[in-house]
């Protein structure tokens, strides 16, 4: 506000129409609550309810370890076996802690790495992963040259004796990163596509907690996190079931992926079934029956997309065939899940659970996602809450389905934990679902939020975690101004823009008129 009149004016020193005013003052006094660092990139917004906490968990001292044998030495490599079910091997220092700085500093300055934000291939959540080596060409140059020495002098030979494989190269490597403001997990999944895997840390213990975890059944329960110091590496096979999950700080890490040679240079999103899996799933084996399962699932996806992009160009008869072939691998898919879950599967219990729900099977489904659940999936917990809430293929109860949910939160599901929030319960559950990266979470603890910095670290998050409409609008709105503070239409404007949604688009019209 002009002090030497009445006048409001924005950063530019323009006049504010009556109109804008007035919108101000009906829509911010009683809704809004505003903080001010001095810098406009920190104004934070916060609405509603004016309770104050914060956005991190309770701290997690006691989070279960991969235990560990005694130190050995394999061909001058020193490892240490996990005591898990499956393979799995710590092997310290695998960088020097100069080398684990440098490969982190080149990625982040290197032009020709650059952290995409491409759906993952697991949670279609951007991946914030820098390729470093893929499609048997260096994509990252100075990274490659720092890591060319210790893959082909040190780390081929170890994972060619230790996995029985004399023809093992390097098939693709990448740099992820799990900032505050970006992704703070991955969730539990299977390398099927690799024979081997390894991790190696970029940071130090101290600069996060929480981390990298091997979940050797479908119960989050079983999670075990591994003590990674810099340049630490853990290898592990096809067939654990692993995931990241940063409760706080941020996290780096380096990822390689080795395949035969026959192999290498077959992407991640490839619909050939890896031999080394196809023969555990002729086994019978319940999780290599899954993975096979979901890779014909993904084809049908896929191609029934290619179907109706052909049918749009006007080619109606290779879309029917195309069609046709989606329709096939869908079914066997479907019988896929079906034998993996009769072999144990609670992954595949899961989708089983959806196929039925979709073809309107309820009882079963609930049957399917209730077996899950016992079995310590968080989202068929809540997915089986759902249907206790609503009374679908069973009998309608509430407590049940709270009770459920709350098994849910325990297990990681941070859609759980934010339905908790919502049916008002415990706010701590708003700030788990929002320290997972939930988006709606982030959003609404930023109203919240005990400070500026802190409120705008979660509506980036949100950005990054799908939530870009409400979050941009949250940003919008904090830039039309209110008492004490000077406000920038045109910066809102560009948030309101860019979210797209109805409330942005009301927010527009009072700005400049209908569009």
């Amino acid at each position: 506000r002009d002090r030497s009149s009445s006048k409001v004016l924005d950063r530019r020193g323009s006049p504010i129409t009556a109109a804008f005013q007035k919108f101000v003052a009906k829509r911010v006094p009683n809704e809004l609550h505003w903080f001010c660092s001095g810098d406009r990139d920190a104004l934070l917004l916060t609405a509603g309810s004016t309770r104050r906490m914060s956005s991190s968990p309770a701290k997690t001292e006691s989070l279960p370890r991969i235990a560990f044998d005694a130190p050995a030495c394999v061909d001058g490599m020193h490892e240490r076996r996990a005591r898990l079910p499956k393979r799995a091997y710590l092997l310290p220092r695998l960088l020097s802690r100069d080398q684990a700085t440098l490969v982190r500093r080149l990625a982040e300055s290197d032009p020709t790495a650059q952290f995409a934000r491409d759906p993952d291939t697991v949670d279609r959540l951007p991946t914030f992963e820098c390729a470093v080596f893929d499609g048997g060409q260096p994509v990252a140059t100075s990274v490659c040259r720092v890591l060319e020495p210790v893959v082909t002098e040190r780390l081929l030979p170890y994972l060619r004796k230790r996995f029985d494989c004399s023809s093992l190269e390097l098939s693709q490597a990448l740099i992820r990163r799990y900032l505050p403001t970006e992704r703070r997990e991955h969730p539990a999944h299977f390398d099927a596509h690799a024979t081997a895997t390894v991790v190696v840390s970029l940071c130090a213990p101290d600069d996060y907690v929480g981390g990298y975890y091997a979940q050797p059944t479908s119960d989050a329960a079983s999670a075990r996190y591994a003590s990674l110091d810099v340049g630490d590496a853990f290898c592990h096979g096809h067939d654990l079931r692993h995931g990241v999950r940063v409760f706080s700080g941020a996290r780096y890490s380096l990822v390689l992926w080795f395949t035969p040679r026959a192999h290498r240079f077959r992407r991640r999103r490839t619909s050939t079934i890896p031999p080394w899996h196809k023969e555990a799933a002729d086994r019978g084996e319940a999780d290599a029956l899954y993975n096979v399962a979901s890779r014909d699932a993904s084809e049908a996806a896929r191609t029934a997309e290619a179907a109706r992009a052909e049918r749009g160009r006007g080619g109606f008869a290779a879309a029917e065939a195309l069609e046709l072939k989606a329709a096939e691998l869908a079914q066997r898919a479907a019988d896929g899940h079906e034998r993996a879950a009769t072999a144990g599967s609670a992954d595949a219990m899961l989708n089983v659970g959806v196929l039925r729900y979709n073809s309107g099977d309820l009882a079963g489904a609930a049957a399917c996602w209730r077996e899950a659940a016992q079995r310590g999936k968080g989202n068929a917990c809540r997915y089986y809450a759902r249907c206790l809430m609503r009374g679908e293929g069973v009998r309608e109860d509430r407590a049940a389905a709270t009770r459920w949910l709350k098994k849910g939160a325990s297990a990681g599901d941070a859609s759980s934990a934010y339905s908790l929030y919502l049916a008002g319960e415990s706010d701590r559950y708003l700030a788990m679902a929002a320290a997972s990266g939930h988006a709606a979470a982030c959003v609404d603890l930023a109203k919240t939020a005990s400070s500026s910095r802190e409120a705008l670290k979660l509506l980036r998050r949100a950005v990054a975690n799908g939530g870009a409409a409400v979050a941009y609008c949250a940003l919008g709105r904090l830039f039309l101004g209110a008492p004490g503070l000077v406000p920038d239409p045109s910066a809102a404007a560009g948030f309101f823009a860019r979210s797209g949604n109805a409330e942005a688009q009301a927010c527009l019209a009072a700005l400049y008129g209908p569009v």
